[in-house]
Order: structure tokens, then C-alpha cells, then sequence
């Protein structure tokens, strides 16, 4: 018994050092990249997202994509880091957390540690979810629903409800995911539990989508086109419902009430959608690089894989939902599949050895396939191009220069009334988290007249009291190259005046 309880112990410290390894490796190259590149598109959404939410309360946001679970995470951009830099390394931690469940559900399932343990590896490092978290960054934590799986299985409902409602938090696309553990329920027998399940899904997922809709709704900028200029940071007309619905579904319908009246008419157009060669290469980029493991049980992969996920089978070809930037929403169905696919397997060799033996032959093949795009990755990132060391040395220059940007920013700020802006960029940001008017660049939209520029929040104006910028915005062209021309028009119009340029440090222009 002892040796036992000793291996187990084993088992846990080695998965602390595998946890310890992943948090650090992943927070010193995002790090690495914020500092180095602008961090991404999701990153630079999701700090307009938050500074939506802390000027007004809500965001535009909301309206396409339901990230509520958002307002969890606001209290870390009020009260300790606007820059947003936080919630990178957050998400390494919650990912951790969830990782600490893909274990302890592994091994509930598959009753080994050492298979469980060669899984978590897996689940840590697996190229597409570490790339994600890599690459970019987003609040879509669909992986919620790995621990509510696993308190599905223990018959803790209450809690694995929780998790369910954090995963439909993150975004839409967890209504459709939290079906994982109500399929469970059903295959399992347990009709009772799995009805009042679906019923608590049904009422949030409808509840979140009324609130997005009608009560948040998407207000339309408003302004003088014959006297007043706008500059967009992102295309938010495409905010109109039946040009969402027509981008990825129109071979469907060209809005949601053309969907369902074809779904009746015409199902064979949804057949045809559902068998189309789009769909096999769609397969096929998801579970290569798990050697189509998966595929060993079509049951597991049909009930738990796609019935979650056939809204995206119904998608157009180059629709988004099938870009790589969403392959990080389909990890959880993965992740999930492959490891019952691994307990059918398991169940089939009733010799547990001979068992264990063939699932960690299966697991080390998987992790030995993900190596080689894992460790290109890790040094593409390590040994940045010459062509961005610049900006690291600019970096590394503010981080010993970060006294004198305090007090040109104090030199700045000195007049700024409460209901004023700065706006500036994410690195700039990093060194200014006490600055509580600073509103992040990217993502936002300006309107300038002869007088002022504004920054525009749900159709509410506030006036920008001054622009801190560094050139990791001016790339010269697109809307870098357009505000510096609207900024420059203020300036020759004495609207604003520059007070300090010190190029490549920082560039301040205030009133």
C-alpha cells in the first residue's frame, strides 16, 4: 500500500514540474512576442473589449460574440493592469487548472496515472492549443468544459454546471459545446439529470442571447460626414445579422429565417453541406495531427465530436470557423474524444497491462508527431527576425528608462480632465497601468473634426486629451498612416501641439 500511495505521489509531483515547465515557457515567449510584435488580433480585441466595458459598462462586442465571461475577468484590467499584459499570463494559469482536470479525468477513466500523465503532456503541449496561446490571444475558453465532464462522471452535477456556465460564458460557441456532457448523460442512461441539464443550457444559452441582443444591441456610429473624419480600427459593419449569417452559412440561407425555412423544404442541401470534400479535408486538418486516433471509434467520434461541433460542418468553405484561428475552439471535443476513444480501446483488451502498454504506445506516438512543429515554433519565436530586434531594444530601453516615462507622463497628464483620454499602444500601456484614462490604440475608432479628436464608445464621445504613441503602431499605412495624418492636421491646426518627440522612444501630442 505504501509503495503505492508512493507512486501516486510520484505521479503529482511529476505533473507540478510538467504545470511548472508550461506556465513558464509560455508566459516568457508571449512575453517575448508582446514585447517584440504587437501581440495579435485577439489581443488588441480583447483589451477594446475591456476598456469598452470600463468606460460604459458594455461593449458593441457583445453583440456578435457573447463574451460575458469578460466581466469575471475586469476586475484584474481596473484595479491592477490596464495593459492587458495580466491576462496573458492568467490564461497560462486557468489552462493549467483545466490541464490538472484533463489528468485527474484521465485517470478516472482510464484508471493510470502514467497514461494520464503522458495525456497531460499532451494537452499542454499539443501544437494547435499551444500556438493558439502562443499566437494570439482571445477569451474563448471552451476547455471549461473538460472539468465539467469530469464532475458529470463523479455525479457532481451542481459543480459540473458551473464549469458548464463558464465555458457558454466565453462565447456562443460553448451553447453547443456544453452538449458534451448532456450526451454523456444519455448514452449513459441517466435521462433524468441529462433532461434538467439541457433545460439549464437551453435557459442561458436563450437568456445571454436575448441579453446581447436586445438589451446590450449594436448602437451605430453616429456622426457629421460633412464636417468630421473617421478612422476605423475595425469593420464594424459586418456587426448586421444577415451578413454574419451570409459570410459563413450562404449556401444555407442568406439569414437565419432562410436557414430553417430550407432546413424543411430543402434538406438536401444541409445533406450535401454535411458529406461536401470540404468536410473531409475539415476532418482531416483536425485530427492528423492526432494521428486519427479518434477515428478507431466512430461512435465516441460521431456522438461526442460531431453533434457539438456540426454547426461548424455546416459552414461555408473558407468560412471562419474553419481558419486556424479557430482550431483552438474545437481543442475541447478533441481532447475529450480522443481520451474515450482510448477507454474503448482499453475496454476491448481486458489485460490491463497489455491495455496500459498499447495506450502509452498510442500517446507517445501522438506527443513524438507534435515535436517537430512544437520546437520550430519555440525557436522561430526564440531567434526573432533582424527586422524586429529594434523594437526589443526599444522595449528593453523603457524598462530602463521607466522612471523618466513616468515623469514625462505626470509632465502630461497634469491638466487631463476625468472624462478624458489618452490613447496610446499596448507596450506603452505596459508602463502606464496606473494611468486610468489610457485607452489602448488598436481596435478603436476616432472621430477628428477642425477642433478635437474623440474617441467613440458605443456612440458616447470622449475627448482625447492627448495621443502617447511609440512606432509599433506606424507601420505607414492602413489606420496607422491614417491617424498620424489626422493627428498631423490637429497639430497644423493648433488643436493640439507636440511636446515631446524623441523618436523611437515615444511621441506625445496634447492640447
Amino acid at each position: 500500500m505504501r509503495t503505492k500511495k508512493k507512486i501516486n505521489f510520484i505521479h503529482y509531483i511529476i505533473l507540478a514540474i510538467i504545470i511548472f515547465i508550461f506556465c513558464n515557457l509560455l508566459n516568457s515567449l508571449n512575453f517575448l512576442v508582446f514585447s517584440t510584435y504587437q501581440k495579435g488580433w485577439d489581443f488588441q480585441y480583447a483589451l477594446r473589449l475591456v476598456s469598452d466595458i470600463y468606460f460604459t459598462g458594455v461593449s458593441n462586442i457583445l453583440y456578435l460574440h457573447h463574451h460575458f465571461f469578460t466581466y469575471l475577468l475586469l476586475p484584474l484590467y481596473v484595479f491592477i493592469d490596464r495593459s492587458g499584459v495580466l491576462f496573458l499570463y492568467v490564461n497560462s494559469v486557468i489552462f493549467s487548472i483545466i490541464g490538472i482536470y484533463y489528468f485527474l479525468l484521465s485517470d478516472k477513466l482510464l484508471n493510470s496515472k502514467a497514461v494520464a500523465l503522458m495525456l497531460t503532456i499532451l494537452f499542454f503541449f499539443h501544437y494547435y492549443f499551444f500556438d493558439y496561446q502562443l499566437r494570439d490571444f482571445g477569451f474563448d475558453y471552451y476547455l471549461f468544459i473538460i472539468p465539467a465532464f469530469y464532475y458529470v462522471i463523479l455525479q457532481k452535477y451542481k459543480t459540473a454546471f458551473l464549469f458548464t456556465l463558464l465555458n457558454m460564458l466565453s462565447r456562443e460557441d460553448g451553447y453547443f459545446i456544453a452538449l458534451m456532457p448532456i450526451v454523456y448523460l444519455i448514452l449513459t442512461k441517466n435521462y433524468k439529470v441529462a433532461f434538467y441539464f439541457f433545460c439549464a443550457v437551453c435557459f442561458i444559452a436563450i437568456s445571454l442571447t436575448i441579453v446581447s441582443k436586445k438589451f446590450i444591441g449594436y448602437i451605430p456610429l453616429n456622426y457629421d460626414q460633412t464636417s468630421e473624419k473617421i478612422v476605423f480600427h475595425e469593420d464594424i459593419s459586418f456587426l448586421d445579422k444577415p451578413k454574419i449569417v451570409n459570410q459563413v452559412y450562404s449556401q444555407l440561407g442568406a439569414d437565419f429565417n432562410a436557414i430553417l425555412k430550407n432546413a424543411v423544404q430543402s434538406p438536401l442541401i444541409f445533406y450535401k453541406r454535411l458529406v461536401s470534400e470540404a468536410n473531409k479535408i475539415f476532418l482531416i486538418t483536425i485530427f492528423s495531427t492526432l494521428l486519427f486516433v479518434p477515428f478507431l471509434n466512430l461512435k465516441v467520434l460521431f456522438f461526442y465530436f460531431f453533434i457539438p461541433f456540426i454547426y461548424a460542418f455546416f459552414s461555408d468553405d473558407n468560412a471562419s470557423l474553419r481558419d486556424s484561428t479557430h482550431l483552438c475552439t474545437y481543442t475541447s471535443g478533441i481532447y475529450i474524444t480522443l481520451l474515450l476513444t482510448l477507454k474503448s480501446i482499453q475496454t476491448k483488451y481486458s489485460k490491463k497491462n497489455i491495455a496500459d502498454i498499447f495506450l502509452m504506445i498510442i500517446v507517445i506516438a501522438i506527443i513524438a508527431q507534435q515535436i517537430k512543429p512544437l520546437k520550430n515554433r519555440i525557436s522561430g519565436v526564440a531567434q526573432l527576425p533582424i527586422k524586429h530586434i529594434n523594437h526589443k531594444i526599444f522595449f528593453d530601453d523603457l524598462s530602463r528608462k521607466n522612471a523618466v516615462l513616468q515623469n514625462y507622463l505626470s509632465e502630461i497628464c497634469k491638466n487631463i480632465q476625468y472624462d478624458e483620454v489618452i490613447i496610446t499602444t499596448e507596450r506603452l500601456l505596459y508602463f502606464m497601468k496606473n494611468t486610468n484614462n489610457a485607452v489602448s490604440f488598436w481596435q478603436n475608432e476616432f472621430i477628428f473634426n477642425d477642433s478635437a479628436a474623440y474617441l467613440n464608445i458605443r456612440n458616447t464621445r470622449k475627448k482625447i486629451f492627448a495621443f502617447v504613441l511609440d512606432y509599433s503602431f506606424d507601420n505607414q499605412k492602413g489606420d496607422g498612416l491614417t491617424l498620424v495624418e489626422n493627428i498631423n492636421i490637429l497639430v497644423d491646426k493648433t488643436a493640439y501641439r507636440v511636446i515631446y518627440n524623441e523618436y523611437p522612444y515615444y511621441i506625445a501630442i496634447c492640447k
